[in-house]
C-alpha cells in the first residue's frame, strides 16, 4: 500500500494494530522523514464517544513536552478517517522484552520505572491520568549505550475538561485493560485520579522482576475477584526474594488509594531504596496475602465493560469460605468435650451396693465318717458356690432384720482335727471370715466344707 494520507504522508506499510486502530510506516513528503502514523478504525470513528477520544489522545500527547512521551506532530482527519501523526520509535515494548527475556534485572527494572515515573509526574501535574498504562504501552528505545523509556497511547487518558473539552467518563463503566487496573478502575468510578497510574506502575514493576503477573485470572470474573476482594500475593510467594520488596508492593497497591504512594516519583524513589538495598523505614500498608493465579497469556484490551456485567460475573466467581463454620465446629466440639470432663469429675462416688444375700437354708449334718477316720462330705452344688462372695465386702451394711449376735470375737484355734481334716463352715457375716460351725454358727446361715490353714490357722473354703 502507497496511498497518500492527506496529500503529504505517503503510507508504506503497517507496523501494528490494536483495538482502537492501526500504525503505519510512512513518509512526510515535503520532509522527506519517517514517521508514524495511527489510522482510527472506521468503525470506531464513526461514533462520537471514539472520535472524540482520538482527538483527546493527540491533544494530551502533544500537551506534554517530555523526552519519555511520545512526540505528536500532526493530527487530522482523512475523509472520514482521524489520523495522528507521531515521531517514528525504532526499538520494541516492554511486552515484546519480558515475552523474550521473562524477566527483568531489579536495576534495569528500576531505571525504565525511574523514566516512567518522568513521564507520568509530567502527566499528572498538567492533570492527566493515562488510565491504560500496561508492557504493550511502555516501549523501549535503544540509544547508542542508553535505553530510553517512552510512554504511548494516551487514548482514554482522563483530561481536565476545561483544557480539553470532550467527553467525561461516565461513572459505571470500566476502561483500561484488566491485568494492570486498579480496584476503584474496576468498580468503574468517576473519580479515578492519578493514583490508578501508580497502582498499574506497581503491577509492572512486580511483573518485570518476577517474570508474572501478580494478578490473573481463568475468567474476567475471578480476575476482578482477585484484583478488588481477595488478599493479595506478596513477590516472595513467586520465588523472588529481596529485602523490602513485599512492602514496597504492599504500600503501591493497598487498596485505599489514599494509602499509596503520594506521587510516582516517591513510588520510583522508594523502589530504588528497596533494590539498593537502603530502604530504611518500614513500609506500611501491607494488605493479606493470598497467592493468586500467575497465567501468562496474552492480556485482553477491554476498552468498556459495563460494572454491573463485571460485578455479575464477580458474584458467579464468589464461593462462601467453609473455613469459618469448620473452626466453629472444632471449639463446640472442644467445648463438649470439656464440660463432659468436667462433669465427670464432679460426679459424686456412688456407694458400693450390698451383698446379696442368699436365702437361708437349713444345715445338713455332719456326715458319718468312714473307718478310715475319713469324713465323706458332698461336694458344695453351684447354686451355692454362685450365691457366695468370693471377697468380704470392704464394709458391713445394715439389713432390714437384725443381724444375729456374734457369741465370741476371740481369734478361733485349730482343731484337734488335723490340719488336713475336713469340716463344714460358714461365713461370719460381720467379718467375713470363715468359722467352723463349731463356734456356733448363727442359726440360718449356709455352711460349707472347709479346712484350716496349718500355718494361718484361718479356715479355707473347699
Amino acid at each position: 500500500m502507497h496511498s497518500v494520507l492527506a496529500g503529504r504522508y505517503r503510507l508504506e506499510r503497517q507496523l501494528g494494530k490494536g483495538g482502537m486502530g492501526s500504525v503505519w510506516l510512512a513518509e512526510h513528503l515535503a520532509l522527506r522523514s519517517w514517521v508514524a502514523v495511527k489510522l482510527m478504525d472506521p468503525a470506531i470513528a464513526a461514533t462520537p464517544e471514539g472520535a472524540e477520544r482520538f482527538r483527546r489522545e493527540a491533544m494530551a500527547a502533544a500537551s506534554l513536552r517530555s523526552a519519555h512521551v511520545v512526540q505528536v506532530l500532526d493530527y487530522g482527519v482523512h475523509e472520514t478517517t482521524p489520523y495522528l501523526v507521531m515521531e517514528l520509535l525504532n526499538g520494541e515494548s516492554l511486552a515484546g522484552c519480558l515475552e523474550r527475556e521473562k524477566r527483568l534485572a531489579p536495576e534495569r527494572t528500576v531505571a525504565i520505572m525511574t523514566q516512567v515515573a518522568r513521564a507520568l509526574g509530567r502527566a499528572h501535574g498538567a492533570g492527566i491520568v493515562h488510565r491504560d498504562l500496561k508492557p504493550d504501552n511502555i516501549f523501549l528505545v535503544r540509544e547508542d549505550d542508553q535505553e530510553l523509556v517512552k510512554i504511548l497511547d494516551f487514548g482514554i487518558a482522563k483530561t481536565p475538561s476545561s483544557t480539553f473539552g470532550g467527553m467525561e467518563t461516565k461513572t459505571g463503566v470500566t476502561m483500561g485493560t484488566p491485568y494492570y487496573m486498579s480496584p476503584e478502575q474496576v468498580e468503574g468510578k468517576k473519580a479515578v485520579d492519578f493514583r490508578t497510574d501508580l497502582w498499574a506502575m506497581a503491577v509492572i514493576t512486580c511483573e518485570c522482576m518476577t517474570g508474572v503477573r501478580p494478578f490473573d485470572g481463568s475468567t474476567y470474573g475471578e480476575l476482578l475477584l482477585n484484583i478488588c476482594a481477595r488478599p493479595i500475593a506478596p513477590p516472595s510467594s513467586q520465588g523472588f526474594m529481596l529485602r523490602g520488596f513485599d512492602e514496597w508492593f504492599a504500600k503501591a497497591t493497598n487498596r485505599e488509594a489514599e494509602q499509596r504512594f503520594a506521587s510516582a516519583q516517591e513510588l520510583v524513589s522508594a523502589l530504588r531504596d528497596v533494590v539498593a538495598g537502603t530502604a530504611g523505614v518500614a513500609l506500611s500498608g501491607q494488605p493479606a496475602y493470598f497467592p493468586s493465579g500467575t497465567g501468562q497469556g496474552a492480556a485482553p484490551s477491554v476498552s468498556s465493560v459495563s460494572t454491573s456485567q463485571a460485578l455479575d460475573e464477580l458474584r458467579r466467581s464468589t464461593k462462601p469460605s467453609p473455613l469459618p463454620w469448620i473452626l466453629l465446629g472444632v471449639v463446640l466440639l472442644l467445648g463438649g468435650v470439656g464440660a463432659l470432663v468436667v462433669l465427670l469429675r464432679q460426679k459424686p462416688t456412688r456407694a458400693a451396693p450390698a451383698p446379696e444375700m442368699s436365702a437361708p437354708a437349713v444345715a445338713s449334718p455332719l456326715p458319718a465318717a468312714s473307718a478310715s477316720g475319713e469324713v465323706a462330705l458332698a461336694p458344695a452344688t453351684p447354686e451355692a458356690s454362685s450365691r457366695e462372695p468370693t471377697e468380704p465386702p470392704a464394709k458391713p451394711l445394715a439389713t432390714s432384720k437384725a443381724p444375729a449376735t456374734r457369741e465370741s470375737a476371740a481369734p478361733v484355734t485349730p482343731t484337734t482335727a488335723g490340719p488336713t481334716a475336713a469340716q463344714r463352715c460358714y461365713r461370719d457375716p460381720f467379718s467375713g471370715q470363715v468359722r467352723p460351725t463349731s463356734s456356733a454358727a448363727p442359726g440360718g446361715a449356709s455352711t460349707f466344707g472347709c479346712k484350716q490353714d496349718p500355718f494361718t490357722g484361718k479356715y479355707k473354703r473347699l
